[in-house]
């Protein structure tokens, strides 16, 4: 377990590294260039990554075993399913039920189904639907998903939080968020010290999970006044405990799953982690707006009042 522990550190490193960079460059840009400038940072990334796909990595060739049938099918129904939740979360919040929504979440569900239909019948397919046969696999996906939901609610709230509450600039309020990224990779380190010596390793998730839970209950009760170092140390733990938790979900899910169900795993625990994100960013989207709408209402009739 040695060995996939440590590239899990390097790639998660990777990962917090550029995910702390990010948000400071980024809210920098905003408050002197406008939110629109962000995105031009795509491109030099972008040109980048392309480069060091082209220069650096291998080109590895399987041996084939037999004919092998692309289940193109499947793969269009599952951007079809995810797309369409995408798209039906978003404005959910905001219209609620409408004729639009309901009709887009009814094309979901038949995409959803149509999905197992071709799934059960593909030949090889490419979401095999008998991994879900396995109690610990389903744990992980589970875990997966909740895990995305508290990781991409904090990173997406968070600064809304320290510019709207704490009345920060753009670039103020990234820096302070820095943590929510950069101790994921710190998380990932201790994480790899830790683990190898537990006699149960499953134990640092309940661990990372824990760290979840009591940071997460510490930002809830942030308010203006709160020190800005305590609301620091949350996030810090936050993600301590988040890198207790992704590098390892993989791990033991690429262990349990062996190597022909490896990358399918993999692939699966990242969709989830999405899923859980989409899911908790829209249902955090709908409790802060109607927190701030009727904050916005009690400040005018109070104003009101007193005129």
């Amino acid at each position: 377990m040695r060995a996939p522990a440590r590239w899990q550190v390097v790639l998660a490193a990777a990962y917090g590294i550029g995910t702390a960079a990010g948000p400071s460059l980024g809210g920098w840009m905003s408050q002197h260039w406008g939110w629109c400038s962000t995105f031009l940072v795509n491109l030099p990334v972008g040109a980048a990554a392309l480069y060091f796909i082209w220069s650096h990595l291998p080109n590895l060739h399987r041996p084939r075993e037999g004919s092998v049938k692309i289940d193109w099918l499947g793969t269009a129904l599952v951007a079809l399913v995810l797309g369409g939740f995408q798209a039906l979360i978003e404005p959910l919040p905001k219209d609620g039920l409408s004729t639009g929504n309901l009709v887009l979440g009814a094309v979901v569900i038949v995409a959803a189904a149509a999905l197992y239909i071709c799934e059960k019948r593909a030949t090889h397919p490419i979401i095999p639907l008998d991994i879900f046969r396995d109690p610990q696999l389903n744990t992980l996906f589970t875990l997966s998903f909740l895990a995305g939901f508290v990781m991409f609610s904090l990173i997406f709230f968070v600064p809304l939080m320290l510019q709207g509450g704490f009345g920060l600039s753009p670039q103020a309020a990234e820096l302070l968020a820095t943590p929510i990224a950069a101790c994921i990779a710190l998380g990932s380190f201790i994480n790899t010290r830790i683990v190898i010596h537990l006699k149960k390793p499953t134990m640092i998730l309940s661990i990372g999970f824990t760290l979840l839970l009591i940071s997460s209950a510490g930002l809830s009760f942030v308010r203006a006044a709160t020190p800005h170092p305590w609301v620091a140390l949350s996030m810090a733990a936050t993600d301590i405990g988040l890198g207790f938790i992704l590098n390892n979900m993989n791990i033991f899910g690429q262990e349990i799953a062996g190597r022909e169900r490896f990358g399918i795993t993999t692939a699966l625990l990242q969709s989830t982690r999405m899923v859980g994100g989409m899911l908790g960013t829209s249902i955090v989207g709908t409790i802060v707006s109607h927190h701030y709408a009727s904050v916005v209402e009690r400040t005018f009739s109070v104003l009101g009042a007193a005129t």
